[in-house]
């Protein structure tokens, strides 16, 4: 897979257990015995952010949004689907590949500050909501796999699900997350070449795939970074 940074900026999508960085010291922190998973070391209240490697699980995330006046939760999931599309880059309009995975990197401290301005943002612009937890994952996040949760509460719904649908937009539009987007041949056919299996589970065995800015901007449209992968 090839990384969508110079050489000089190249990040990874790698689990690193280490301690971090003086530039990041203060901002990041990690959950008791979890160094897979970053935090915001000092959120704006009654907000959770988080990015990590492992799945993403609702209930606990959900538990965070608890509070004794909030009457309803609401809480979206994004997750990879399969999608038949054209070949990155092709001049053939007839859809040949299938997405097979999706892989997130990000800096993380960059990112949570990102994810931490969003839900400080949907609380006050949206009085009424009590709570925001904005989860991402970071990673290979095959087909069916969750790979965002926005969660809002709030007294009543209407403000509930008007600021979840404020806090989602946030984070499509403006978090610095990339992903490589893997395919496999329609019909689980081999890579580039064809003719024939190959390819392990996820697809796209010869490192078939798309770097996509996952932060389109203000024209709400996903942009591609670089070439299409194929070496």
């Amino acid at each position: 897979m090839p990384s969508p940074f110079p050489p000089s900026t190249s990040t990874t999508t790698s689990p690193s257990p280490s301690s971090p960085s003086p530039s990041t010291r203060g901002i990041i922190a990690h959950p008791p015995g979890n160094p897979h998973t970053y935090t915001l070391a000092s959120p704006p209240s009654h907000t959770h952010v988080l990015l990590t490697h492992e799945p993403l699980h609702l209930p606990p995330l959900q538990a965070l949004l608890s509070h004794p006046t909030a009457g309803a939760t609401v809480l979206f999931t994004g997750q990879t689907r399969s999608d038949l599309q054209p070949s990155p880059h092709s001049t053939n309009p007839t859809p040949t590949k299938t997405t097979t995975s999706l892989t997130y990197t990000t800096y993380p401290a960059l990112a949570l500050r990102s994810l931490s301005r969003i839900a400080a943002r949907t609380t006050s612009n949206h009085p009424g909501v009590h709570g925001v937890v904005l989860a991402h994952r970071l990673g290979r996040c095959g087909i069916g796999e969750v790979s965002v949760v926005v969660g809002v509460s709030a007294g009543h719904r209407s403000e509930a699900f008007e600021g979840c649908e404020a806090a989602l937009e946030g984070v499509k539009r403006e978090v610095e997350i990339w992903k490589w987007e893997e395919f496999g041949r329609e019909g689980g056919g081999g890579g580039r070449g064809g003719g024939g299996g190959g390819d392990e589970e996820g697809g796209g065995g010869d490192g078939d795939g798309v770097w996509r800015v996952n932060f389109p901007g203000r024209d709400g449209r996903e942009k591609e970074v670089g070439g299409d992968g194929v070496g």
